[in-house]
């Protein structure tokens, strides 16, 4: 992707990964620049808002953030719900799909433009009262949404246990099988239509978050979090990304969704420990 005058891959950080580069590990902010940086192939990393959301409460972490993201060529991500509706655009115009400031907003230090700066960008939306809220509501509904996953998992263990089905029956299999209706569903309730339900393909983004929510509610027994969330949406980047960088269950998620999501096919997957 063009950012400035440069290309660059693009490459998304999860939660985890912008944590450590926030509490000043500089031992690993030095692997990130060597490895994604200062490489022959030369990425540009990628987040969310709502992470920044998530870390400006904590004033010096925050400021080690900004300074850190000044210095780079990086890109922000705006909600999923634009990615979605991006992606439905593309979806009824025929047009391919591409990363423009309906989506997303890069940064650079040699750019020119207001826009390029981290710093001045975070300021200027942060004076816009209603986008900020719009935002943080957001965000405070993705709390909401965390205690229903993990609800929702709670009941389908009662359901199975009461009718004496195995616990395992809920696995990539079965998803596989109800893909196709649950994606199609989501979408609907979305307000997106689609003409016949196979070409819910169309959407890699919906497809990527859907089997990320599936995996995080019914393959692990960790309790679902906030931060969860936030990571699960990210994942909704990853068709349009080249590279991420995540913690171990949700690389072997991208491993596994690799086979059947062709957008995702030359994604490059690394863990938090190819970085220790």
């Amino acid at each position: 992707m063009l950012i400035g005058k440069n290309n660059y891959k693009l490459i998304a950080l999860d939660t985890n990964v912008l944590r450590e580069v926030c509490m000043d590990n500089e031992e690993y902010k030095k692997r990130l620049f060597e490895k994604f940086i200062l490489s022959k192939e030369k990425y540009a990393f990628c987040f969310s808002i709502y992470n920044v959301l998530e870390l400006r409460p904590y004033k010096d972490i925050f400021e080690r953030f900004i300074e850190f993201f000044c210095q780079i060529p990086a890109l922000m991500f705006f909600p999923y719900s634009l990615i979605l509706k991006k992606e439905a655009e593309c979806y009824n115009t025929g047009l391919d799909f591409k990363i423009d400031n309906s989506i997303a907003n890069a940064f650079s230090s040699a750019g020119k433009e207001a826009s390029y700066n981290f710093r001045e960008f975070l300021t200027e939306i942060f004076q816009d009262e209603g986008f900020r809220e719009n935002i943080e509501k957001g965000l405070n509904e993705l709390r909401g949404v965390a205690d229903a996953w993990n609800k929702q998992r709670d009941d389908t263990i009662e359901l199975l246990t009461t009718k004496g089905y195995p616990l395992d029956m809920i696995n990539d299999k079965y998803y596989r099988i109800q893909e196709e209706a649950t994606i199609s569903k989501d979408l609907e309730l979305r307000g997106i239509s689609i003409n016949v339900a196979s070409d819910f393909i169309r959407f890699p983004a919906a497809r990527m978050m859907e089997y990320s929510q599936f995996s995080r509610v019914h393959l692990t027994k960790k309790r679902i979090t906030a931060n969860d969330v936030v990571d699960i949406e990210l994942s909704a980047m990853a068709p349009y990304v080249d590279a991420v960088i995540t913690e171990k269950f949700q690389a072997n998620v991208y491993k596994k969704a690799k086979k059947f999501i062709v957008e995702l096919k030359q994604l490059e997957v690394y863990t938090l420990r190819d970085l220790r």
